[in-house]
């Protein structure tokens, strides 16, 4: 099936592009898991997921006003939670966010030598942040 689709990296080994859908459709889950690219944190959702770096200090574009909103029981939360390994996914409570949750998924820190095992962190990243959204 997925012969039918053109994916390609570019030259310089950074960006993905292509046509047509990678990845099958699941009407169930897609009734349930939405992508929003804005300020997610103002949504009232059960969760939201962030990418997050190893010791949740990452403060770029909107992470940053996560942690300025959230308060200081939601940065309590994010120090008791000490590291978090490559590829999984952690969860803390919202704290005055809009959402009830927030998700960290941890993804790799990209290296195109390595291209392999970071699409691999990648993809488990996002299964164990979806995993992790539903038994929370």
């Amino acid at each position: 099936m997925l012969d039918q689709f053109k994916w390609n990296i570019d030259s310089d080994g950074k960006d993905v592009f292509g046509t047509g859908r990678p990845f099958s459709l699941n009407s169930f889950v897609n009734d349930k898991i939405h992508v929003y690219y804005g300020e997610a944190w103002k949504l009232p959702v059960d969760a939201i997921v962030l990418g997050q770096n190893e010791n949740l200090t990452e403060r770029i574009d909107g992470n940053e006003a996560v942690f300025q909103i959230a308060g200081p029981v939601f940065d309590q939360n994010c120090i008791e939670l000490e590291n978090v390994n490559t590829g999984t996914a952690a969860i803390v409570e919202g704290g005055n966010l809009g959402c009830q949750h927030v998700i960290f998924a941890v993804g790799p820190k990209y290296d195109k030598n390595f291209l392999d095992a970071s699409i691999s962190a990648l993809h488990t990243s996002m299964m164990q942040a979806l995993t992790v959204s539903c038994y929370s």
